[in-house]
């Protein structure tokens, strides 16, 4: 019999982190997150009636403003809500001091049902107001962005941006619970789903090959928001999560292995940065994954014959993006890597890039500020270029 190449229920997958072993397998819900100091669950809800029925036993509300109009709030106390405007200028001190000073003047307290509804930005301001709070204001978070769902909901990190540097002020602060509206999928606008896919792929890639034949099997049922297939989108959650669980589970606090999350994302939050957040996050990261990738081809880590499959993956997840990104040729590629330094992994002489062998194998490239740049910036211009020219086929 011909074995599968897919992930199958109850198979163990084994894959390598610099050097350290690690195993997942398919998770059902809830499904728990081993966090310190306690567990949280993460579970889907299927429909609007039970999303209220969350919110109308809650004691306070923060909310992106988008998610707001589109998914009407019980009628609730104003004052009781935060609603901003979620976006990257406003995912600062700034923001997590306004929601502190409201949960004050509404006498929040540990057993006040505090709620955060939207994406990575909500649960980034939340996550980061709550720890600070009373030190360790309980939260549930309601994912409503397909990053949000797929990726960002577990690992209990959160981080703000100063004028200099993309979430360069950060800690960790893990929910009292997950709950995921899969409903709220079907009106993400095309490019931001596309971002949340594109940090799929990226989990897929750190576990193993059979990760990612199964998220590219998926993939044509859940590409499209607005036509999702919730039953394929339930397994895709089920394996996102399950894998970024496993590496949570091992090293929540980012001593060694979970850098490896950061595949792509040193490229990516660099990219971000010099277009004023023009580039949705996932979007950067995959642009990210795809100059990591050359550069590993490059080095000769990684086989010819994988860098053409991942680059096909990569084009899968762009195909009918109908997205300009020409402004990304303006990027001059040595101010990326002088971004480097605002590289929360660095140690101020050198950065870990993240690098792939082969899926479920990756390694930890030791990038030295004073080292020569033409092989990095070789590999930024041409994937660059790529890049643009694939999201326009």
């Amino acid at each position: 019999m011909k074995k599968s190449l897919l992930i199958k229920e109850n198979e163990k997958e084994n894959f390598k982190i610099n050097e350290n072993n690690l195993t997942f397998e398919l998770e059902n819900f809830p499904i728990l997150i081993n966090s310190f100091p306690r567990k949280y669950s993460v579970s889907p809800i299927n429909n609007y009636s039970d999303y209220l029925e969350i919110l109308e036993t809650s004691d306070f509300i923060i909310i992106d403003q988008k998610v707001e109009v589109i998914y009407k709030l019980p009628e609730k106390n104003k004052d009781k809500i935060f609603s901003f405007e979620a976006i990257e200028a406003n995912k600062n001190m700034n923001t997590v001091l306004d929601l502190i000073n409201l949960f004050i003047e509404n006498n929040i307290s540990k057993g006040s049902k505090v709620i955060a509804i939207g994406g990575g930005i909500v649960q980034d301001i939340s996550a980061c107001a709550c720890a600070l709070f009373r030190r360790g204001q309980p939260f549930i978070y309601l994912p409503t962005t397909t990053l949000g769902q797929l990726d960002s909901c577990v690992g209990a990190k959160c981080a703000v941006n100063t004028v200099l540097a993309k979430n360069i002020l950060g800690l960790f602060s893990a929910p009292k619970e997950v709950i995921i509206p899969i409903f709220a999928i079907e009106t993400m606008p095309a490019i931001d789903h596309r971002a949340g896919l594109s940090e799929m792929l990226r989990l897929c890639l750190t576990a193993s090959q059979k990760a990612l034949n199964t998220y590219l099997e998926i993939l044509p049922y859940i590409i499209n928001p607005k036509n999702l297939d919730k039953d394929k989108y339930t397994s895709a959650l089920r394996l996102s999560l399950s894998i970024k669980k496993s590496v949570v589970d091992f090293d929540e606090y980012e001593k060694d292995v979970r850098r490896s999350m950061n595949y792509g994302h040193t490229f990516g939050h660099a990219i971000e940065k010099l277009v004023n957040f023009k580039i949705p996050h996932g979007l950067g990261v995959l642009l990210g994954i795809h100059i990591a990738n050359t550069f590993s081809f490059n080095k000769k880590f990684m086989s010819l014959e994988l860098y053409n499959q991942i680059s096909n993956a990569i084009r899968s997840t762009l195909k009918d993006i109908e997205n300009d990104f020409l402004y990304l040729n303006k990027i001059d590629p040595l101010d990326i890597i002088d971004q480097f330094k605002y590289d929360k992994k660095g140690d101020g002489k050198s950065v870990p890039l993240i690098l792939i062998k082969q899926p479920g194998e990756m390694i930890f490239y030791k990038y030295s500020f004073d080292s020569k740049s033409h092989e990095i910036k070789n590999s930024i211009e041409s994937s660059i270029k790529e890049f643009i020219k694939w999201s326009r086929d």
